[in-house]
């Protein structure tokens, strides 16, 4: 059921019709009465959007036409992609972030986890395998050592 504007059959499309500025459901699914998915156009000729909702109210995707940005959990992408969440890979130790030719430039984190102890092989000097956590304080820079419990801090010395 259309309530707003009006729908055509063309051809392989379904075209939903409606008036500049308003917010248009395209598609929902349901199950027993209860919207499970929606999908929703939103916006007027030079700003439009794109949502797709789960259970027909919690944004999981959303499309910026004005600004290109995509945003995961979140209706107002500040980014090209805006995640409001964690992002995983698909398996355990075998995806790189980045490769020698497409660089991070700058990697913003609050602590810094290095963890190589579920690979097969330990690391390239001594074969070993550890879990380590670097921490900044405020003139110093730290390492603990996550199976150990010990702690050291980096020697740092000022140059200009």
């Amino acid at each position: 059921t259309l309530s707003i504007g009006r729908i055509a059959d063309e051809g392989d499309a379904i075209i939903v019709d409606g008036v500049d500025g308003g917010r248009y459901d395209v598609l929902t699914v349901k199950e027993n009465g209860n919207a499970r998915w929606n999908l929703s156009f939103e916006g007027n000729t030079s700003t439009n959007s794109l949502t797709l909702n789960g259970n027909a109210t919690s944004n999981v995707m959303h499309w910026d036409n004005a600004t290109g940005n995509v945003g995961i959990g979140t209706t107002s992408p500040a980014a090209q992609l805006d995640v409001s969440g964690s992002i995983f890979p698909s398996g355990d130790g075998f995806h790189d972030l980045g490769s020698l030719s497409k660089q991070w430039r700058n990697i913003y984190t609050a602590d810094f986890h290095l963890n190589n102890t579920r690979r097969e092989e330990g690391n390239e000097i001594d074969g070993t395998k550890g879990d380590w956590t670097i921490q900044e304080g405020k003139e110093d820079l730290y390492l603990l050592n996550n199976e150990t419990g010990k702690k050291y801090k980096f020697n740092i010395t000022e140059i200009e």
